[in-house]
């Protein structure tokens, strides 16, 4: 009789098994994935997920910062009966690369062969602000693909500000019409959907960024005097014509004769600020302003003519030709 109790006993057990186990995941797993689910919530997660075994846990969604994954991860661990054993929480890698002066500056947290690969084609960055991290989550396409916008970005002269961050591009700082609407366009594809905005600083050339430093060996007040001076010499012209007016025929006379009294060595920009009558007619002018100073013996080598842009506001100086320090 013994026996057959306990033979009997022993065919109970994993049918009484079997019935815990059914009761622990149509009851038990559903309230721990929800208790779990609503941590993740009142934190924000987006796309959460949870996976129960048991006792052991894995989490997986986006946060906003890698700290919140840490918090989280320890306030899912702290619930009664769970066991967390995967924190695949992430969040969206960022970066803001800064340029001011001669100084190039990085930081942000980015994925590991980020750091590396996203500044390799700029040779002088301060990059110990940029943080490596396996939690984070990069957007929109390859760092090759950022790496080249950031090497397009940073060509040149100018002072600007590139940023990822909180989902968001940010272009700002210095920089011509063209290059403007040209560095939209490449940050726009890559990150596409995502929004991308700008806080440029427009300007008709580069040569009238306000962080130039022109080339002159002129420097102080002997080189702010002369910017001075060009700054009022402005060459305006009959309308549709490469005719100066009779008070610019004046003005390149008296340009001529600063010139000549200047150091031989500082070079000019004759620059060109296109009107109505487009950048053909604004090249002959600036050519013609060229060829009066040539004629009044300022040597050719000194004077470089250029096609500047028309910005949204005309600069006021629509029409006319402006000479500048090279």
């Amino acid at each position: 009789m013994k026996i057959l109790i306990i033979l009997s006993a022993l065919l109970l057990i994993p049918i009484v098994m079997k019935f815990q186990e059914r009761t622990f995941l149509e009851t038990s797993v559903p309230r721990t994935e929800q208790a779990i689910l609503a941590v993740l919530a009142e934190h924000g997660v987006a796309e959460p997920s949870v996976t129960v075994d048991y006792l052991d846990v894995s989490v997986a969604g986006l946060v906003s910062a890698e700290a919140e994954a840490r918090v989280i991860g320890e306030e899912v661990d702290a619930i009664r009966g769970v066991r967390l054993v995967s924190n695949q929480l992430i969040s969206p890698g960022w970066f803001e690369i800064k340029r001011e002066g001669e100084s190039l500056d990085a930081s942000g947290l980015v994925a590991p062969h980020w750091v590396d690969e996203l500044l390799k084609g700029q040779k002088e960055v301060d990059a110990r602000g940029l943080e490596a991290s396996s939690k984070v989550q990069m957007l929109g396409k390859s760092v090759v693909s950022w790496g080249l916008m950031i090497d397009s970005f940073y060509e040149g002269d100018g002072e600007r500000t590139f940023s990822l961050r909180d989902g968001r591009v940010t272009l700002s700082g210095e920089a011509t019409p063209e290059k403007a609407r040209e560095w939209l366009s490449e940050a726009s594809s890559l990150v596409p959907g995502a929004p991308v905005t700008s806080n440029f600083e427009v300007f008709p050339s580069v040569y009238h960024f306000n962080s130039r430093i022109p080339l002159s060996p002129l420097e102080g007040e002997p080189l702010r005097s002369l910017s001075r001076t060009l700054a009022d010499s402005l060459i305006s012209f009959e309308p549709v014509s490469t005719e100066p007016t009779t008070a610019a025929r004046g003005k390149i006379q008296e340009l001529a004769e600063i010139l000549l009294e200047t150091d031989q060595t500082v070079r000019f920009v004759l620059g060109a600020h296109p009107d109505a009558g487009g950048e053909a007619l604004a090249a002959r002018r600036a050519q013609q302003v060229k060829s009066s100073l040539e004629q009044a013996g300022v040597p050719s080598s000194r004077l470089e003519v250029v096609a500047f842009e028309m910005t949204e506001d005309g600069s006021g100086f629509s029409g006319q030709v402006e000479l500048l320090i090279l």
